[in-house]
């Protein structure tokens, strides 16, 4: 008896000092975090989300974080970042944490983008691109531009920019919006013939990454490290190499200078 009390009270003891250690370690041990995963557009391999993709890689690698970008449908992607399900969106216009309030964005533009309008050639009564209000016009869901630009028209919103592009080659839609580098990218991987590009630019706007709140210890830190490389001109270096790259696989594979349009 004396001996199985003996042992009782040093198990006892060790079995508190381990409970104490598994509630203090949340509070005071808490590991710094090392990878964040971010959302893109899901059909979106153009030399924007290439571009971004790059910079906020080494951007984040400079605060020594490792980056993942995973691609969904832009409105589920949305949905996810917003939840904080995932930590954030790679590059998404301004003020859409005005709408998905979880969401902070990092107050450097390191792009801007050209949004287009695009119709069928055979289609000649289509030439102003700001006077889409009498057409069906096709636009990728969750695209928050297309869908504040359309407001009050006759518009679809389909599941990606490939249907989209495939709706307007089959006359199913007269008019799409996409940025340029989109637009041209799903005409070259869908081999589509006759589809062109209105001017002007419906809109140029600049492009941002967002957090999720919780991730709010990161914006200085990684704001500090996007205007180091803003000021040393790094975001230019690697826009320029992602276009190099581009016009260099479009010879490879068609012989001709795909136009440039050149990201801001």
């Amino acid at each position: 008896m004396k001996n199985q009390k003996t042992l009782y009270f040093p198990l006892l003891a060790l079995f508190y000092f381990f409970v104490s250690i598994s509630i203090l370690l949340p509070f005071g041990a808490k590991s710094e975090q090392h990878s964040l995963i971010l959302t893109k557009v899901a059909g979106e391999h153009n030399e924007i989300t290439v571009a971004a993709t790059r910079i906020l890689t080494e951007a984040y690698d400079n605060i020594g974080i490792h980056l993942a970008v995973e691609e969904l449908p832009s409105k589920r992607a949305l949905f996810l970042s917003n939840k904080g399900i995932t930590d954030g969106e790679l590059i998404r216009i301004d003020n859409i944490d005005l709408k998905y309030t979880e969401l902070v964005k990092i107050p450097i533009s390191y792009m801007s983008i050209r949004h287009m309008a695009w119709t069928n050639e055979l289609d000649s009564s289509i030439s102003d691109s700001l006077n889409l209000t009498p057409y069906i016009i096709g636009f990728n869901r969750g695209y928050l531009f297309a869908d504040g630009f359309t407001q009050r028209m006759n518009k679809y919103a389909a599941g990606s920019f490939q249907q989209v592009f495939k709706m307007l080659d089959l006359g199913r839609v007269e008019v799409a919006i996409a940025t340029d580098y989109t637009g041209n990218s799903i005409i070259k991987e869908l081999n589509l013939q006759g589809i062109r590009m209105l001017q002007p630019p419906l809109d140029i706007t600049p492009v941002f990454h967002y957090l999720h709140k919780k991730n709010k210890h990161l914006i200085e830190p990684i704001t500090i490290t996007l205007k180091n490389m803003q000021a040393h001109g790094r975001f230019q270096q690697i826009i320029s190499q992602v276009e190099a790259e581009f016009i260099q696989n479009s010879d490879k594979h068609s012989g001709n200078n795909k136009p440039k349009n050149h990201l801001q």
